[in-house]
């Protein structure tokens, strides 16, 4: 995909990042990222995506309303016309991306049930929150970190800043060549500041490993 002189225009304030430069808006506008969040958290980190330029986001509509599934449509659409807002139901299981960001016991359940996609950005938005960026599996969800696996709680004081933590991830990734180096890694969020631990593939488990299935 070439830019066009109107997406260069819109974009600038992107492509101007080292991160992202031309080449890596042009990868963002072609790519397919599942988003999984429940209803009272997906409309300021769609809007993100959006206003990224993620070409094709397609969203869990077990979470939310039919009413809200077409009112986000219709909102993303005015935001960015570029990008295009799909179901995941109909638009398959190829995404590059699963982003999944878990404040209830619905967006839990989805989280375990990713697309075919190997590389899932997941953030936990409660207690401390935590982000988990996956790149292979093994790991998963479950060997990175067993707090993923505990009953929601009440949000964190850190859950909005974990969350854009997440989307900042999620589109870093789409960005970035698919040759560059694919580390695995735990963010922890605890009083407004981050530590980050590189996870390697040591960490698996029966539920990561190809063809066990989902974890339980």
């Amino acid at each position: 995909m070439v830019l066009s002189d109107s997406q260069i225009e819109r974009y600038s304030r992107q492509i101007i990042l080292s991160e992202i430069g031309g080449q890596g808006q042009e990868r963002l506008l072609g790519a397919r990222l599942r988003l999984v969040a429940e209803p009272d958290l997906i409309e300021q980190p769609l809007a993100y995506l959006v206003g990224a330029g993620v070409g094709s986001i397609a969203i869990a509509t077990e979470l939310l309303p039919r009413e809200q599934q077409i009112s986000l449509r219709a909102q993303m659409h005015g935001l960015n016309s570029d990008v295009k807002i799909e179901t995941d139901q109909s638009a398959g299981a190829e995404f590059k991306l699963d982003l999944c960001l878990v404040s209830g016991p619905e967006s839990l359940k989805a989280a375990w049930q990713p697309s075919q996609t190997k590389t899932i950005v997941a953030a936990r938005l409660d207690r401390e929150p935590i982000v988990a960026i996956i790149r292979s599996r093994p790991p998963c969800l479950k060997c990175v970190d067993e707090g993923f696996l505990a009953p929601i709680q009440d949000p964190g004081e850190g859950a909005r800043i974990a969350a854009m933590i997440a989307v900042t991830e999620a589109i870093k990734i789409l960005a970035s060549d698919s040759d560059a180096e694919k580390v695995s890694k735990l963010i922890r969020i605890r009083n407004y500041s981050t530590s980050v631990e590189v996870v390697g593939g040591e960490r698996s488990c029966a539920a990561c490993q190809p063809n066990q299935g989902q974890p339980a």
